[in-house]
């Protein structure tokens, strides 16, 4: 078993909150702030970059929260190094009766680094997500305030042999009711958890599940009033299915344009490191020419001084190297936007952007108002100005 875990290169994923517009006054929210967090799950370990938002407008009447991705939560929860997964993988195997000790070895040799401490640690985490609960008085004064409940009930089974727990929560605040862990998946076994549900005394204005054969019939014999529906989600993800060989290949080509644009961000700094080298060393500088898989449009020019201004190329060059890593990671929501056609979007339109500056250069017409579109994915953080 390990004591000391030595972590191997993690893989980033940027995730951003989704809300746009404040709902205070309507104003823009933009990205204030970003926070650092590494998790180690059971295919990789990852950096997670979370991106906040904020209501940028000095005369919103509201308290300008900060508005933070609900994937940070649903990755792992708040301060814990190892993922949601991890957590389930090791309190199913435990309850099904396998030895911590073995569930740590068997982690360490599939690349999760564990040591036997936080093996328990992550079991006791596993018990309280089980037998969390809330104080009914004042869950029960919330959701009357709202007006009832949108139920929405689900099942999560781990490695398709350990019961499944099933868990119930209101969609409009998201807020847990209740979870348990069922050995069969009957009509009868799962109306016991709905009447759970039932028992905390609040109106529920609507239910939505999914097809699971014992789930439905259970649903309308407890809440035979309640408007029933389907789960969306589910519905859109079978329909997206035969896209899947092409979204493979739009991530494919992403992540083939991201890797030679980094070869070109790692040339432009190299011919940097050189000339910096030259320059301490009271040496003439000797020219050199453009990196071999940069334009010389973009890699030739510009001083160290002019480094940072975009008006130049070496300075649009390496603006536009870190808006491509940034955009080749962007998150997005499956079915309906998913994140391999939204970075094979944006980096057309960064291509777009370069081309019109060449265009420029050659004495065409000035670039567009397309960079106005790249200050914005940056959160609204100004840039130094149009690639003029």
């Amino acid at each position: 078993m390990k004591r000391h875990v030595g972590y191997k290169p993690e893989e980033i994923l940027v995730v951003t909150a989704e809300d746009t517009e404040c709902p205070d006054c309507g104003g823009s929210m933009w990205i204030v702030q970003h926070r650092d967090r590494w998790v180690q799950r059971l295919d990789n370990y990852y950096h997670l970059v979370r991106n906040d938002r904020q209501c940028v407008n000095a005369a919103c009447p509201g308290e300008r929260p900060l508005y933070r991705p609900h994937e940070d939560l649903r990755f792992a929860l708040p301060r814990k190094t190892f993922g949601f997964d991890v957590i389930m993988a090791v309190g199913e195997r435990h309850l099904a009766g396998e030895p911590l000790a073995a569930i740590g070895r068997d982690l360490n040799a599939n690349g999760v680094p564990i040591d036997q401490t936080h093996v328990g640690r992550l079991f006791r985490d596993y018990q309280a997500l089980w037998q969390s609960t809330r104080d009914p008085a004042k869950l029960v004064e919330r959701l009357r305030a709202q007006g009832g409940a949108v139920l929405m009930a689900d099942g999560v089974q781990f490695e398709g042999q350990s019961p499944v727990l099933y868990v119930a929560w209101d969609a409009v605040s998201g807020i847990p009711l209740l979870g348990e862990r069922r050995e069969f998946r009957g009509k009868d076994d799962l109306k016991s958890v709905l009447k759970r549900v039932k028992a905390i005394g609040v109106p529920v204005r609507a239910v939505v599940t999914d097809k699971e054969t014992g789930l439905v019939p259970a649903v309308k014999e407890v809440f035979p009033d309640a408007p029933y529906q389907y789960c969306q989600t589910h519905f859109l993800f079978n329909c997206a299915k035969p896209l899947k060989p092409d979204r493979s290949e739009l991530d494919s080509s992403v992540k083939r344009r991201a890797e030679q644009v980094r070869l070109v961000a790692k040339q432009i700094h190299q011919q940097e490191r050189r000339e910096t080298e030259q320059t301490l060393d009271g040496k003439e500088q000797e020219p050199v020419g453009p990196p071999a898989d940069c334009s010389p449009s973009l890699a030739s020019g510009g001083s160290p001084s002019e480094e940072t201004d975009l008006t130049t190329p070496r300075g649009f060059a390496k603006e536009v190297c870190a808006l491509v890593r940034q955009n080749a990671r962007r998150s997005g929501k499956a079915p309906l936007d998913p994140p391999e056609l939204e970075r094979h979007a944006r980096l057309n339109e960064l291509h777009t952007i370069v081309e019109e500056r060449r265009a420029a250069e050659k004495g065409g017409p000035a670039p567009s108002e397309g960079w106005a579109a790249v200050r914005r994915w940056v959160g609204g953080v100004p840039l130094a100005g149009p690639p003029r």
